[in-house]
Formats: structure tokens, sequence, C-alpha cells
């Protein structure tokens, strides 16, 4: 069997400028299918991280949890999809020129290419579609049978872990 060739990226800030979940949860808000009510602590610290008073990596968990605990309850997952999808037309090209070419010469070169982020998994996916992944990885949150997501995220919550996700690329391409 001949060796696969295989090229992983983390999505978020590597080769998307910004954070795909947050512009998801901002474009939401547009469609005033959420409320900035939700999301108190994590716009208090964005301005802490804007002004350099605070770090990234708060500001981001806290909008992660608001959306867990409050947000995301109630959606329709086809409303994420179709929001995820019109985010990333809109920011289509808010990408490194680094990383997009270099994407862009891997798979030219038979690479398999895959996509990994903490963001919902509908983002990434819409994402992978526009930039040609071969796989992509994201965090799922449960739905329920009439394809809302679920009010209370703990049972059935698949978090990414990137390194599960990559062994899990590596074993089923035949590796090692």
């Amino acid at each position: 069997m001949p060796a696969v060739r295989l090229a992983v990226f983390d999505i978020d800030g590597t080769l998307y400028r910004r954070s795909l979940m947050i512009d998801l949860i901002e474009h939401l808000m547009q469609l005033q299918r959420l409320v900035p009510s939700y999301f108190v602590e994590s716009r208090a610290l964005q301005k802490r991280w804007e002004e350099r008073e605070s770090g990234y990596n708060a500001y981001v968990q806290a909008m992660v949890r608001e959306w867990e605990q409050k947000a995301i309850g109630g959606l329709a997952e086809a409303e994420v999809i179709q929001a995820a999808q019109r985010v990333m037309r809109e920011t289509q090209k808010r990408v490194y020129v680094f990383t997009r070419e270099l994407l862009a010469a891997l798979q030219q070169n038979d690479y398999t290419c895959v996509a990994i982020s903490h963001s919902p998994k509908q983002v990434v996916d819409a994402f992978a579609e526009l930039w040609k992944f071969d796989l992509a990885f994201g965090t799922e949150w449960p739905v329920d049978r009439t394809g809302r997501f679920i009010r209370e995220q703990r049972d059935g919550l698949r978090r990414l872990d990137k390194g599960v996700a990559f062994d899990n690329v590596v074993e089923a391409l035949g590796g090692e």
C-alpha cells in the first residue's frame, strides 16, 4: 500500500484569520436568532482582550460557555448550517496568505487535507467544503429528534479532541 500524504490544518487563527465559532455567533445575532444578552461575560472579556488587559483564551472560553449554556439550546440545526454557509460566503477571503498558499500546494500534490477546529461542526464543514478539504472535524452538539439542539448539553456533547481526531484520521487512512 502506498504511503498516504497527509496535511492537517488547525483552522481558527491558523488558516482562518478569526474564529469560525465567533463569526457564526455574531451572524446569528445579526439574524436575531441569538440575543446579545446571552454573551455578557464574553463581550466584557472581548473588550478587555482588545485593550490588552486580558487574554484571548479567557474571551473564547467564555464565549463557548455562554454558547453551550444559554444560546444553542432550541436552535434548529438546519438554520445553524444555513447561517454557517452564509458566514463562509461572506468571509471566505479571511484567510492567511501563507497557509492558503500552502493548502493549495498540498492539494495540488495529492495530499489528503484535513481541517480541525473546536468550532461547531456545522461551520467547520462549511469552511472545509469552501476550501476543498478532504476531511473535517469540529465539535458536535447533540440534537433532538426534531433537529433542534438540546438545551442540556452535557449528554451527547462531542467536544473535539484534536489529538484523537488526528489518530482517527491516521487509522482510517491505513496508518499506524
